[in-house]
């Protein structure tokens, strides 16, 4: 026998004039009874987060006798299992979905604005942190420190990498994006892609011997499919680093590998234009990676914290490319016999 409800009442718990549910993803209107009686079970109380969502793999398991993976069907918990530490929870209401990662609430309208807010409903001024990783990855602010190859843990095995892009195309940030891919396989990491099925980045990754995962991107359904699948993804295939590049796939992939227990979720900055959302930069990515200084300091002057951010420039020409495009010299020289033309000319 289960008694619950389906959401709380506030009475202007906040201070900001909400009235009833269906307003906000806060504790006063999140926060409900859930009372379960199940024959064999003793009594006590449980102070673990919970969700709705778990009532079913709960039901599934132990009253139906499903053996599945629970991932397989729910991303829900078994209430019934010891508890497995922190979880972050996917809410929704008639017109706005969220997602409660500890303090923080990250909540998307209809058209996939993000807004970073914390307990109190207030924008966010500083990102949760968090103290341990899972699979012995050290702390978050460990990552900012210089790895010792002999005595770091992190060192001493392969990493598995997920690359995501949202883009269709074949531009710079792909092309940039494709050789950081070549340079961590050359070094003995793992590096796999996820982007859309369309994508010409697929087509040169599996040309290249990369493992593509593909996943449709845009608009507020495929966001939240696609935040649960790449959850289940990670989990799958247990990657140690997740690296978003656009602001669409980040929005997906970092999400969903936040709650599927990620150690290191990185979001990358080709561009040099000024940036507008801060939430793929400083609500779900562990670790910012820009292309030069002058990037990092638009970053910084934005109010990401300037230690968590790294530079990865360019990388250089990868060898299948070689036969392909020009050198540096090559185009020095051709831009110098132009403008010899060019002078000639007038």
């Amino acid at each position: 026998m289960l008694v619950t409800g389906d959401h709380a009442e506030e009475f202007n718990d906040l201070t900001l004039n909400y009235w009833g549910h269906n307003g906000n993803f806060s504790n006063y209107q999140l926060q409900v009874p859930f009372v379960l009686h199940w024959p064999g079970q003793g009594g006590g109380r449980d102070a673990r987060i919970s969700s709705h969502e778990d009532w079913v793999p709960t039901l599934m398991r132990h009253g139906l006798g499903c053996e599945n993976a629970l991932t397989d069907y729910s991303t829900g918990h078994d209430l019934l299992a010891a508890p497995t530490g922190k979880r972050a929870l996917v809410v929704e209401s008639w017109s706005q979905r969220a997602v409660r990662n500890g303090e923080a609430i990250y909540v998307f309208d209809k058209f996939g604005n993000a807004t970073a807010l914390d307990a109190r409903y207030r924008p966010c001024r500083n990102r949760p942190r968090r103290r341990q990783h899972p699979r012995g990855m050290g702390s978050a602010d460990a990552l900012s420190q210089p790895l010792n190859r002999r005595t770091d843990p992190r060192m001493n095995r392969p990493l598995r990498i997920l690359h995501t892009e949202a883009a269709k195309g074949m531009g710079g940030q792909e092309i940039y994006i494709f050789r950081h891919m070549q340079v961590m396989r050359a070094r003995g990491h793992h590096v796999a892609l996820l982007c859309q099925p369309d994508a010409r980045l697929a087509t040169r990754a599996r040309d290249d011997g990369f493992t593509v995962h593909t996943l449709r991107m845009g608009g507020m359904a495929r966001l939240l499919r696609g935040i649960w699948s790449v959850s289940r993804l990670v989990r799958r295939e247990r990657y140690d680093v997740v690296n978003t590049t656009s602001r669409r796939d980040a929005l997906i992939a970092a999400a969903g590998a936040r709650l599927g227990g990620t150690p290191l979720v990185v979001r990358s900055r080709h561009l040099m234009s000024p940036v507008n959302s801060l939430l793929t930069y400083t609500g779900l990515p562990h670790r910012v990676i820009t292309v030069s200084n002058f990037v990092k300091q638009l970053l910084a002057d934005r109010g990401i914290p300037a230690d968590h951010i790294g530079i990865v420039p360019p990388m250089a020409l990868a060898p299948t490319d070689a036969t392909h495009e020009p050198s540096w010299q090559a185009l020095q020289e051709t831009r110098a016999r132009v403008r010899a033309s060019s002078d000639r000319d007038r």
